[in-house]
């Protein structure tokens, strides 16, 4: 580890300096953002029972009162209201490429399935509580030749009876038929 991080912010940024009473870096762009300088901790407490990778993505289900956190390769679902963890599933002996990982989720309407895409255009539905996949493995790609999935949803047209899962891939937004739900 040679001390390096890394961090982004919405836009380029067009200045930066260093507040040494508060310990932290302030940028510019159109706005001020900051930064607090505080050294990143690789060993975790006995007691420790979360991610041990960086999380990618959380979200809350609101019929289940839970947090669902992924990092690259795990998934695991906590209650919310006492932070204790229900369940973990691994996901990469689903992945089909060695430098593949999570690089995005979404629940299904019903907050039932989860969403999941991966970095080479791969899109999954699961079923969050027992860690079982439900479909199998979709591949998509962008036309700019990017192949990660950004972004996805749940969509639904109730007055058609269709369902979808959108996701952004590259410059494409990508509609799969959702006939699992």
């Amino acid at each position: 580890d040679n001390g390096n991080t890394n961090a982004t912010s919405e836009g380029a940024v067009s200045s930066l300096a260093y507040d040494n009473k508060r310990q932290r870096i302030v940028t510019g762009w159109s706005h001020p953002v900051i930064w607090p300088v505080r050294k990143q901790t690789t060993q975790f407490g006995v007691n420790y029972v979360g991610h041990i990778k960086p999380v990618i993505a959380a979200l809350y289900n609101r019929q289940f009162k839970q947090v669902v956190s992924a990092d690259r390769d795990t998934v695991i679902t906590w209650d919310a209201k006492t932070g204790a963890k229900i369940f973990v599933f691994r996901v990469r002996s689903f992945l089909t490429e060695d430098d593949d990982h999570i690089s995005s989720l979404a629940f299904d309407e019903n907050g039932r399935r989860l969403i999941i895409g991966t970095r080479h255009g791969v899109i999954m539905l699961w079923n969050y509580i027992n860690g079982q996949p439900l479909t199998d493995l979709r591949r998509i790609g962008g036309q700019d030749g990017g192949t990660e999935v950004s972004g996805c949803v749940h969509l639904v047209n109730k007055m058609q009876q269709l369902r979808y899962v959108a996701a952004a891939v590259g410059n494409t937004c990508v509609l799969l038929e959702d006939s699992d739900a």
